[in-house]
């Protein structure tokens, strides 16, 4: 049984689609064609992945019901805090927020990020939930160096090598995430690294910090960070990423580039 999912679908796009539908310039089932003639500038992807199995008289009402319901419930937004404490906080720290996002993970965590160290004791409730609910989990990471002494004959070496640096020094368990990294890194007239820290868990929770994945940045730099439950929000930065990937805007390091995996217990 298909479950309409609005959550994709911004509030500016449900406004303009719940305007039409009242004008009786877009009736379901709701298709590109219809969107074009009503003159729509939406995002015709995300709308009809919601809406095409709408019937003619659900549309309206679930459009309204679904834009009343975001604009009474504001999304629960939280100050996060590395760094030291005032005699009076409300701030929540920064490895709790993370350790407790991984730890109630229940179907996919995407983790972007710039410096990573100490990660096996980071990592571990993430690791624990890939095992025990199947949980996959898509690493968007930087590939670091001199962008000025590189060439695209140097993507499979310097991306192999790093991968491998990471895993030594973060990942010590057979299963792994997927490697995602920005291949103009490997354009020497193009200076960019992948500098986002930011974590989205079940398409549900957005994390959007300046902390790296670092000991110093999870326990003693000055960090801040907002952690918004909001399944818009965090289903738009997971879409974000995605469609880079899907795109080839970002690449996936091939399994064949990993170092073999350690054997497990």
């Amino acid at each position: 049984m298909h479950r309409t999912n609005l959550a994709p679908v911004s509030t500016e796009d449900l406004d303009a689609l719940l305007g039409a539908v009242g004008a009786a310039r877009l009736t379901a089932p709701v298709t590109a064609t219809k969107l074009a003639a009503a003159g729509l500038a939406v995002d015709t992807r995300a709308v009809l992945r919601a809406c095409s199995d709408l019937p003619p008289d659900a549309l309206g009402p679930v459009l309204a019901a679904t834009l009343a319901e975001r604009r009474r419930a504001a999304p629960a937004v939280e100050l996060v805090w590395t760094g030291p404490e005032p005699s009076y906080s409300t701030t929540r720290d920064t490895r709790r927020v993370l350790d407790h996002l991984f730890r109630s993970a229940q179907d996919e965590v995407l983790v972007a990020g710039f410096s990573f160290d100490h990660g096996a004791a980071l990592f571990a409730p993430l690791h624990d939930a890939m095992t025990a609910r199947a949980v996959t989990c898509d690493l968007f990471v930087d590939i670091p160096g001199d962008q000025k002494d590189v060439s695209p004959d140097d993507e499979e070496p310097l991306v192999t090598a790093h991968v491998a640096a990471f895993l030594a020094r973060n990942w010590p368990w057979p299963e792994r995430p997927r490697f995602f990294y920005d291949p103009r890194r490997f354009d020497p007239d193009v200076f960019a690294s992948i500098h986002a820290k930011c974590v989205v868990v079940d398409s549900r929770r957005a994390f959007v910090t300046s902390a790296n994945f670092t000991d110093r940045g999870q326990s003693r730099n000055v960090e801040v960070g907002v952690l918004v439950d909001d399944p818009h929000l965090a289903t738009h930065l997971a879409g974000q990423l995605r469609r880079c990937a899907n795109e080839g805007l970002f690449r996936q390091a091939p399994a064949a580039w990993l170092p073999a995996a350690p054997e497990g217990p």
